[in-house]
């Protein structure tokens, strides 16, 4: 069965089952809910979509991955929530006005909690203009972080993570936040293509992606671990990947649509790919 002739069925599973509560997570179980397909059929599905100028996450749903006692636990989400960023921004007892230093500046795209260090206030409007603060909880202080247009953020084990993506060089560099003094990014890595932290446990591990390799980041040991997938599935699976964990010796990505595990010490990875089953 090819993978395009599921995308009606599952996406009609997962908002019905959250007719009830437009927005709701809707509980999938792995395996049983899933069927295997190549990484040709999701790449040739993914083209035929975007040939029809139809982006696949407004018709799939997001499937995300966690770990739940031990197992591989999935929840779909409807099209609708896939715009939803991580980090939205907050209303907070002080002003997030920047528009002096630009007029699109007006309100953050994204706002990160630094505790009793304030908020990361993010203003990224990529060709229009790109800039980054810290702001105190009073609002009273604000040190200017970057003006290279902040991808993704994270927090695990009490430590700041931020990817951003320099325009001018065409890089992309993985960073981690230090908060000693005044605030400065300190870069971990640097990638020719934009870097996208993937949501997952705070376990330890910081899980990112591009079109180039999928990393884990150790955040005790600072080591990384690089994987380069064969063939061309990677960046379609970039475009649309969510969440990630790691099981069984196994990492998991869940993506718009569908699921990959692979096999990080296995030659050749032994990738698979899931969609959920048609119903």
């Amino acid at each position: 069965m090819k993978y395009h002739l599921i995308v009606p069925a599952f996406l009609s599973l997962a908002m019905a089952s959250s007719a009830k509560d437009e927005g709701a997570a809707v509980k999938a179980v792995f395996p049983q809910d899933f069927e295997e397909i190549s990484q040709a059929d999701y790449a040739s599905t993914w083209q035929k979509l975007s040939n029809q100028f139809i982006w696949p996450g407004k018709v799939w749903p997001r499937c995300d991955v966690t770990v739940n006692g031990g197992d591989l636990s999935v929840k779909f989400l409807p099209p609708t929530e896939l715009e939803a960023r991580p980090w939205p921004p907050q209303q907070v007892g002080f002003s997030t006005d920047m528009s002096a230093v630009n007029r699109r500046f007006k309100e953050p795209t994204q706002m990160m909690p630094l505790g009793e260090r304030g908020w990361v206030c993010d203003y990224s409007h990529g060709e229009f203009g790109n800039g980054c603060w810290i702001m105190s909880l009073d609002g009273k202080t604000k040190d200017f972080l970057t003006g290279h247009e902040v991808v993704s953020m994270r927090k695990s084990q009490n430590k700041y993570f931020v990817t951003t993506y320099d325009s001018a060089k065409y890089t992309s560099a993985f960073s981690e936040l230090n908060l000693s003094g005044k605030p400065k990014l300190q870069v971990l890595f640097e990638s020719m293509f934009p870097l996208e932290i993937l949501d997952s446990e705070d376990d330890g591990s910081v899980y990112l992606i591009s079109e180039e390799q999928l990393c884990r980041w150790n955040v005790k040991d600072r080591t990384s671990v690089s994987i380069r997938f064969p063939g061309d599935f990677l960046p379609y699976l970039a475009a649309d990947a969510h969440t990630a964990c790691a099981i069984g010796g196994r990492y998991w990505i869940g993506g718009t649509g569908v699921l990959c595990s692979l096999d990080p010490f296995s030659a050749d990875l032994s990738i698979r790919v899931y969609v959920p089953k048609r119903k």
